[in-house]
């Protein structure tokens, strides 16, 4: 009893209804969608063109597409409302067969409409193509090698100083149209870091082109033997380094009873972090106290480890000697 009650409430209920028609129309609408075999015709616009073979054309005869008239165009197409009526401009291209170009030309060519595989060809048909045929320039491929500098653009932390940034290969070769070739000055890679105080990289990264005035610019046509190139940044350490002497006591002579000088005192050095990090000091050369009397002058060429530059300009230290 309770059920036919339950029942018997829902019939009458008059959102029940209302969901159940909305259902019934959903399913007649998409029935008849998917029966629905009345043609129309349907406009797609920026219809991508598309140059068939250009790869080829490119490996084998040195040739590439340049300066197409357009990009995309505007394509009619009738057929059923179930064939067309989902279709969208972006799964459609304009494909213009260039495989059978033999030479550096400017030429004209027209183009076929592919459809996606879900689409039955024989149920549609391509009414107006917008424009009727496109045009572009075949041209012969030249090469073009080229430097890729390093730029640094940020900021070194107090007491560091940025070595010349390392760029691996230093140069690239460019393939493309002579035309483009010929506003390419340059490549550059640029690396970026704030307070910087260790070395940075290698790193792999992309870089850009320069023409001649150092604005980027990117060629259509222009491709490249390397994609990225390996970069790195040398942060080298300062530090002011103190000459001294070693001494060699003899002859009643002891490093408590004279006073030997080294002129310049000291010295400005750069060099790797972890070499100079211990190191205070550098030792010029060695005294012996019993080759010489109270006093004596002497000039001692300043000795760099490889990883070392001297700063100060100064090659030469001049030790004196002379007693308390």
């Amino acid at each position: 009893m309770k059920r036919t009650e339950t029942l018997n409430k829902l019939l009458n209920n008059r959102v029940t209804w209302i969901i159940v028609s909305l259902l019934i129309s959903f399913f007649v609408w998409a029935y008849l969608a998917e029966s629905d075999t009345t043609t129309f015709n349907q406009t797609f616009y920026n219809v991508p063109v598309v140059f068939q073979g250009a790869d080829a054309l490119r490996t084998t005869k040195g040739l590439i597409i340049t300066d197409p008239e357009v990009d995309s165009v505007t394509v009619q197409v009738r057929g059923s409302r179930a064939s067309i009526g989902s279709l969208h401009a972006s799964e459609l291209q304009a494909i213009v067969d260039v495989s059978g170009i033999s030479q550096a030309r400017e030429t004209e060519l027209t183009y076929s409409i592919a459809f996606p595989d879900r689409i039955n060809r024989s149920d549609i048909s391509v009414v107006r193509r917008t424009p009727e045929t496109i045009s572009f320039t075949v041209a012969a491929e030249s090469t073009k090698t080229v430097e890729v500098k390093g730029v640094f653009t940020g900021s070194i932390a107090d007491g560091y100083m940025a070595d010349a940034v390392v760029v691996e290969p230093s140069t690239i070769t460019l393939y493309g149209p002579e035309s483009e070739l010929s506003d390419i000055n340059e490549a550059c890679v640029y690396l970026d870091r704030e307070n910087v105080s260790a070395t940075v990289g290698p790193l792999k990264t992309d870089y850009v082109l320069l023409n001649a005035n150092g604005e980027e610019i990117t060629p259509a046509n222009v491709v490249s033997d390397t994609k990225a190139v390996s970069v790195t940044l040398p942060i080298l350490m300062q530090k002011e380094l103190k000459l001294t002497v070693n001494l060699i006591e003899g002859g009643g002579a002891t490093a408590d009873d004279c006073v030997v000088t080294v002129e310049p005192e000291k010295i400005q050095v750069i060099g790797d972090t972890a070499a100079l990090q211990q190191l205070n000091q550098l030792v010029v050369g060695t005294v012996n106290l019993s080759e010489f009397a109270n006093s004596y002058e002497n000039t001692f060429t300043i000795p760099l480890d490889n990883a070392l530059r001297n700063q100060s300009g100064v090659s030469e230290a001049t030790g004196q000697r002379r007693s308390p």
